[in-house]
């Protein structure tokens, strides 16, 4: 794989002892680990692992583990920011998640995650279940639109790039109806879609959409309370990553 496939992962990895390190470092001995920090449940590692795979093998191996940060191997390889954005640090990677009938995504679930990794492309990794099985996808783009599968999304953004606004067409669910997959999308700048509408369609239809929303660089989230509720990032569900 290319550099610009690797991306660098912060994680609070649950750990009480010499032993919990062993575990981890076990677990990623194929991997770049910058940081493992007991005293802080800390990790941070490069690899060109998806995110999700990464979080399951560590699950695997009896940790619990939540990613709280993912950026590029060499944030001086960027483009500047316009200051109207905000600072690099707070707008090279997005999110979407897919949380069901509550979210009026019905049966889908999951999360979609843009990093920026160099000037020019953005790794786009997404895991996402309750499709159609066996069935072709396609994922793109859109100014705006509304959050459930009934109502309009449109505007592909950018409209002058065909397929316009397109992460991944003719993409397979597999027999359980899941999308799991990691590519590089080109001609992209992370920091223009922040706020756009991921969406999608299959070969007949718009399945579910949600919103881009900024997500957490690394060494830019380090709370394990959320102020708004109360609850602590173990008490968060699974999809929560970031």
């Amino acid at each position: 794989m290319s550099q610009d496939e690797s991306v660098i992962y912060e994680m609070f990895v649950k750990m009480s002892c010499e032993s919990c390190v062993s575990t981890i470092k076990s677990t990623l001995q194929n991997m770049d680990i910058i940081t493992l920090d007991l005293a802080n449940e800390l990790v941070i590692v490069k690899t060109n692992v998806h995110g999700d795979d990464l979080v399951h093998a560590l699950e695997n191996a009896g940790m619990e583990v939540r990613i709280i940060g993912a950026s590029s191997v060499d944030m001086s390889k960027l483009s500047e920011v316009p200051s109207s954005v905000g600072t690099l640090e707070e707008s090279t990677a997005v999110v979407a998640e897919f949380k069901g009938e509550k979210y009026g995504h019905g049966e889908v679930m999951g999360v979609s995650r843009l990093i920026q990794t160099s000037s020019t492309a953005a790794l786009f990794q997404t895991t996402i279940s309750g499709l159609r099985p066996d069935t072709e996808h396609s994922i793109f783009i859109h100014r705006s639109g509304v959050a459930g599968a009934e109502g309009p999304v449109y505007d592909r953004f950018p409209p002058s790039e065909p397929p316009a606004g397109s992460l991944a067409s003719s993409v397979m669910s597999d027999n359980h109806g899941v999308l799991h997959f990691r590519t590089i999308v080109r001609n992209i700048l992370v920091w223009d879609i922040i706020g756009r509408r991921i969406a999608i369609h299959d070969r007949s239809h718009l399945v579910a959409s949600s919103i881009l929303a900024r997500s957490a660089a690394v060494g830019a989230n380090h709370k394990q309370l959320c102020t708004c509720d109360g609850t602590t990032i173990w008490e968060s569900p699974q999809n929560d990553k970031f």
